[in-house]
């Protein structure tokens, strides 16, 4: 009964925490990136990018699969970002807007969200 109980705990543990990644080992301040789509776009976030300015294409700090209403953190030095990310519909790959200026602190994170039209917006 116990091994039984002790599975699933390990495989609610494992569905319970698949769509949150953070990336870095210490704990900083950064980014919540959302995916607010709905579910009829079927946008899939697969990048993120972040500049201190919004002028270049910035550096790719995360790479997977963001479904709809699902998020991820990406931990980031504390200072000033714009944050720009790939999406994709099933068909097509598309590149969204900057979002406004993120002003990161050493702890916290600021939402940056995809909409149903494929910008990004603070949260």
């Amino acid at each position: 009964m116990k091994k039984i109980f002790l599975a699933l705990f390990a495989v609610f543990c494992m569905f319970g925490f698949s769509s949150c990644v953070i990336i870095s080992d210490e704990p900083t301040g950064g980014v919540k990136i959302l995916n607010d789509s709905g579910f009829s776009s079927g946008y899939v976030i697969t990048d993120v990018y972040v500049s201190k300015d919004n002028t270049d294409r910035g550096e790719k700090v995360f790479t997977g699969c963001i479904e709809d209403l699902e998020y991820c953190y990406v931990n980031l030095e504390p200072g000033d970002y714009f944050v720009t990310v790939d999406f994709h519909d099933g068909n097509y790959i598309y590149k969204s807007n900057w979002a406004g200026r993120c002003q990161v602190s050493d702890w916290g994170y600021v939402t940056v969200a995809l909409d149903s039209n494929g910008n990004l917006y603070l949260y």
